[in-house]
């Protein structure tokens, strides 16, 4: 019979966050299909106009979504009961402005974005220019833990430590953010903003070993 045993390995990491990303919505609303889709084009052009005249590159924003809808409103008849009636059409463009971490960079697009006539929604968010070398580093470090628990395990118990048989991710895939965020609402005033100092990104990963031992 095989002798196995099986380990779970964690590892744990804390980042300085080097990249920003600010994700942006666009709204734009017409009862015309074509005049609701001129005016989303519209507002794009004002969107990177501004922040073209802000220094940031074309190759800086990209589009993740575009979608056209029709909106409805609930309307009362008079007698206590709705009926949804057709409002305009809505159409909603999801664009990411991404850059290294400035910043100064950072608040010069944020007012940009907030004295644009268009009235963009914005997050502000902090991440990693290489997310998959810190996957790779927090798996590294959970496959020495497991590597670690194993042996001592053995030696204790007075086995070796085989080949190794079978390996399993715990965790879903980390998402690599720093709790700071924000969110801001359309036509804010920006004066006096300037960004803050985000905290690190924690990451957990767990990985399940199995080894034959002999």
């Amino acid at each position: 019979m095989e002798r196995t045993i099986t380990i779970t390995g964690r590892g744990s990491l804390r980042l300085p966050p080097d990249r920003i990303e600010l994700p942006i919505t666009l709204r734009e609303e017409d009862a015309d299909y074509a005049a609701a889709l001129s005016k989303a084009g519209e507002a794009l052009s004002g969107l990177t106009e501004a922040l073209e005249a802000a220094g940031f590159k074309a190759e800086e924003l990209r589009e993740t979504e575009f979608s056209v809808s029709p909106a409805y409103d609930s309307v009362d008849d008079g007698r206590g009961r709705y009926r949804q009636v057709f409002r305009a059409y809505e159409c909603r463009r999801e664009l990411c402005l991404r850059f290294e971490l400035d910043r100064t960079r950072l608040a010069r697009a944020v007012k940009a974005l907030a004295s644009c006539p268009a009235g963009p929604e914005i997050n502000v968010r902090y991440t990693l220019r290489d997310p998959e070398a810190a996957k790779s580093a927090l798996l590294a470090k959970a496959a020495q833990d497991a590597r670690a628990k194993a042996e001592a395990l053995c030696a204790a118990s007075g086995v070796r430590l085989g080949l190794l048989m079978q390996v399993r991710c715990g965790m879903p895939e980390p998402e690599l953010y720093s709790n700071s965020h924000m969110r801001l609402a359309a036509k804010m005033s920006m004066d006096g903003f300037s960004g803050l100092s985000p905290e690190e990104i924690e990451v957990e990963e767990e990985v399940v070993f199995v080894w034959e031992i002999r």
